[in-house]
């Protein structure tokens, strides 16, 4: 039943972090890695991009 194996999977991944605060922190390092702080102007610069057009037209 593979909704079984991936639950195994996730509780084994879990208590890994659970038990290891070596891999919560190379966790964690990953994880801000990806956040530029750039998200809000993105989110407002694709909202413009989509509107723009539009307003263009008219």
């Amino acid at each position: 039943m593979p909704g079984r194996a991936a639950r195994a999977t996730a509780a084994r991944t879990l208590n890994g972090l659970l038990s290891s605060p070596q891999r919560r922190a190379a966790l964690a390092a990953r994880a801000w890695s990806t956040v530029d702080g750039r998200g809000r102007a993105r989110v407002v610069d694709a909202v413009f991009d989509a509107v723009r057009p539009a307003a263009v037209a008219d």
